[in-house]
């Protein structure tokens, strides 16, 4: 019983120290401990605890680490989303949280500028129709879906030839 309590505590410190430098999905924090070869069930035990007290919140994780990727890397909607369902993040929660920080965004306008920032790389491509691949799933990458890709190639497209 001691060991088990000496374990849980040791479990506990470590799982806040990772709290103590970002916020954590709650799957990080179990994949984590389980590598330092933590008991599972002394890291689910402490987990549970985590989240009682509000140290842990998977959507607050989400909210976070969602609206730095947007901002910081320009990432678009469905990189984001996969990006928290890697991360241990429920589907429906990464979905709601993606959605609500994308639904104001004029996506179309970022792809528009995220391409005319690499113009020049874009232009070494002299066939147009490879051109416009290559922008394509340039802006695939970044995680934005085919549709608003494809609305915004006409602009992009256009703009490019006027540089």
């Amino acid at each position: 019983r001691i060991r088990r309590n000496e374990e849980r505590e040791q479990v506990r410190d470590y799982l806040l120290r990772r709290l103590g430098r970002r916020h954590h999905a709650a799957a990080e924090l179990d994949r984590k401990a389980r590598q330092k070869g933590y008991e599972a069930a002394v890291i689910a035990d402490v987990i549970a605890e985590l989240r009682e007290k509000q140290y842990l919140d998977d959507e607050a994780f989400a909210r976070q680490f969602a609206a730095d990727k947007l901002e910081f890397r320009q990432w678009g909607p469905v990189k984001v989303r996969a990006a928290l369902i890697e991360k241990g993040v429920g589907a429906e929660v990464a979905g709601r949280v993606t959605e609500r920080l994308t639904g104001d965004l004029e996506l179309e306008k970022i792809c528009v500028d995220l391409a005319l920032k690499r113009t020049r790389h874009f232009l070494r491509e002299r066939d147009d129709y490879r051109r416009r691949q290559k922008v394509a799933a340039y802006l695939q990458r970044k995680g934005f879906d085919f549709e608003t890709v494809n609305r915004a190639l006409p602009e992009i497209l256009s703009r490019m030839k006027m540089s």
